[in-house]
């Protein structure tokens, strides 16, 4: 049975960057994509904080050092029944998203990209501001944070 995240990502209230949301959901994706290969069985409902921390540090030890070439393999990779899915979008602030997918593997992508969960009634997860994501989940997978290039104007 697919269950689902809402996720609170925090937001300033000003225009989200196109190119900061394609790279964090690109990472979380590949994050949740080793996950779900990994098969770690972390089960929301009866999460320990060693079983969590056990499964995290198993996760964060296979993302350590991943060429980019097989990140972006796992970011477009075909689960199949176990891909991950926005069910829904609300531009407030924080933003706020719906995912559904395997729930273990969604919160060990939470917690990856510098998140909480709660597991109380709903299954929630407050994520920070998408750059602070993206810098936990380049760090993850043991890279440098993105140097942005100027793209010097045409005479």
């Amino acid at each position: 049975m697919r269950q689902g995240w809402d996720l609170q990502i925090e937001t300033d209230g000003g225009p989200i960057s196109v190119e900061e949301l394609a790279d964090f959901l690109s990472h979380f994706r590949a994050v949740y994509a080793v996950a779900v290969d990994m098969n770690l069985n972390v089960d929301p409902l009866r999460l320990s904080p060693d079983a969590l921390g056990s499964a995290r540090g198993q996760l964060e030890s296979r993302l350590r050092g991943m060429w980019w070439g097989e990140v972006g393999r796992y970011a477009h990779s075909d689960l199949g029944d176990r891909d991950l899915g926005i069910v829904e979008i609300r531009r407030d602030n924080p933003l706020g998203m719906f995912m559904e997918g395997v729930l273990g593997s969604i919160a060990l992508a939470v917690i990856i990209s510098g998140g909480t969960i709660n597991v109380g009634g709903i299954f929630k997860a407050k994520l920070p501001p998408l750059g602070k994501g993206i810098s936990e989940l380049r760090k993850a997978f043991g890279w440098q944070p993105r140097r942005r290039r100027k793209i010097p104007p045409k005479e």
